[in-house]
């Protein structure tokens, strides 16, 4: 199997648990590795190294800033039902 192979049968993985998922944080993350995996998928197919593929993928989809910024949205959803006191 090539790396563009295992790369689009990654990205077919995470497209059923963004189906699987429910609506939020866990369906929008499986999303954007869905589409990482798929652009790396094709860039590996054009002779990309896994670096420059590694790199692409985080100028097109900070993924550790996405994450972040979902993270500190639920936990000030959580805030706000369950105020501290």
């Amino acid at each position: 199997m090539s790396l563009a192979d295992g790369l689009d049968a990654a990205a077919v993985a995470a497209d059923a648990t963004a189906a699987a998922a429910s609506a939020g944080v866990a369906r929008s993350v499986a999303l954007i590795v869905a589409a990482a995996l798929r652009m790396a998928a094709r860039l590996a197919r054009a002779g990309q190294s896994p670096a420059a593929i590694v790199e692409a993928i985080e100028r097109v989809a900070p993924l550790d800033e996405r994450i972040a910024q979902q993270d500190a949205d639920i936990a000030a959803r959580i805030a706000g039902r369950w105020p501290r006191e």
